[in-house]
């Protein structure tokens, strides 16, 4: 059964605190693409917002968080050519794949007790789900059998897994410090 803890209201804070690292990721984002190759971007994107949404649900652990959080990265880089489609459609693309992580967390969450498998994995699929739900709104053919689309899968997929990886391993080295605790009792009341 799932903890009650996941399924509760957001307090102002909590919301406050999701917008903030959504503009954080915006700013992140905005800068890396103009600094780095624009081969590099999707990458960039893909592993900033993951290790920023992993430390939020660490931080948070409520359902519904991850989707807040990515709904308004990509109303935030709704004009931002990182993923490979721009505007509501890369809005569409993230509410999909965000939609995938939700249910793959509370599933897990119901076998899985105390254990980051389900916000790993959770994670691992929305970079993959994300790239589907671009495919699909961009709906050709082509880019959807071709070898380049299961390479971009694959890619996606190992980043997203790198990422929420080393956001699990940076929260199991600060979570028990005293202003991390301090910080989590605040912004939960």
């Amino acid at each position: 059964m799932i903890a009650h803890e996941h399924i509760q209201k957001f307090t102002i804070k909590e919301l406050a605190l999701i917008l903030l690292l959504s503009v954080f990721s915006f700013l992140l984002i905005y800068f890396g693409t103009h600094l780095i190759n624009p081969s590099y971007t999707l990458i960039f994107s893909l592993g900033i917002t993951i290790v920023l949404m992993n430390l939020l649900m660490y931080v948070i652990s409520k359902s519904g968080t991850a989707l807040f959080y990515y709904t308004l990265v990509a109303f935030f880089t709704m004009n931002i050519h990182d993923i490979g489609i721009t505007g509501y459609d890369k809005v569409i693309a993230f509410v999909i794949a965000v939609l995938v992580f939700e249910v793959v967390f509370l599933i897990l969450k119901l076998h899985l007790h105390n254990v980051p498998a389900d916000m790993i994995l959770g994670s691992s699929l929305f970079g993959p789900a994300l790239m589907f739900a671009a495919a699909f709104i961009l709906s050709t053919i082509d880019l959807i059998m071709g070898i380049g689309f299961i390479n971009m899968l694959l890619l996606s997929f190992g980043v997203t897994l790198g990422s929420s990886v080393i956001a699990f391993l940076l929260w199991y080295h600060i979570a028990r410090a005293k202003p991390i605790v301090k910080f989590r009792n605040y912004i939960s009341y």
